[in-house]
């Protein structure tokens, strides 16, 4: 974790942001830190300045959705995550 915080903080990684960020939000989640994670989420999709790429923004949707289904039980806002994730028409691996 402290390694991509740091990187966070770094100029020279400016142009990252958005994918460190996400990367942050993801520790936490596998760490089970859902409240964290989902608040670095949030912020990344709201994020005006530094705008993730459409896959940055597929893979947060859905992390959020985990979060929602795994972390919180809720399965309704759950697929509602899952279904925004899918429609970022974000490229995907052969």
């Amino acid at each position: 974790m402290g390694t991509f915080t740091k990187m966070v903080r770094d100029d020279k990684n400016t142009e990252f942001k958005t994918e460190l960020d996400y990367e942050i939000a993801k520790t936490y989640q596998e760490q089970e830190k859902f409240e964290e994670a989902e608040t670095i989420y949030k912020n990344l999709l709201k994020n005006t300045v530094d705008r993730p790429s459409v896959e940055t923004k597929a893979l947060t949707y859905y992390g959020l959705a985990e979060i929602y289904q795994y972390g919180y039980n809720d399965f309704e806002m759950a697929a509602a995550y899952y279904d925004t994730s899918a429609r970022q028409n974000a490229p995907f691996e052969k």
